[in-house]
């Protein structure tokens, strides 16, 4: 399966497959991440700051730990989303 995004009219992605799949959890991750540094709001019951932190660090390859490392790992993150989004086709719909 060929990995694309796709965006509707107004600019938002709408659509991932293959392995844009993994773009838009690991931008989903960096976006609870920086929720639960702000506010310590979770994303669900069943996941807190460890479980975030070890997503993070599958996509990164670095080890965080606490609540101090969680604006690195953010930061990390959006970094490593920028990398891949390189490598995914992006159809845009014009309707």
């Amino acid at each position: 399966m060929e990995a694309q995004i796709t965006y509707n009219a107004e600019g938002y992605a709408v659509g991932f497959t293959g392995d844009a799949v993994e773009i838009f959890r690991a931008a989903t991750c960096a976006t609870s991440l920086k929720l639960f540094l702000e506010t310590v709001i979770k994303p669900c019951r069943g996941v807190g700051l460890k479980q975030m932190l070890d997503i993070a660090g599958s996509y990164t390859g670095k080890t965080y730990k606490g609540r101090k490392s969680g604006a690195q790992a953010v930061a990390d993150l959006a970094a490593w989303i920028a990398t891949a989004k390189l490598s995914v086709e992006e159809v845009r719909c014009t309707s």
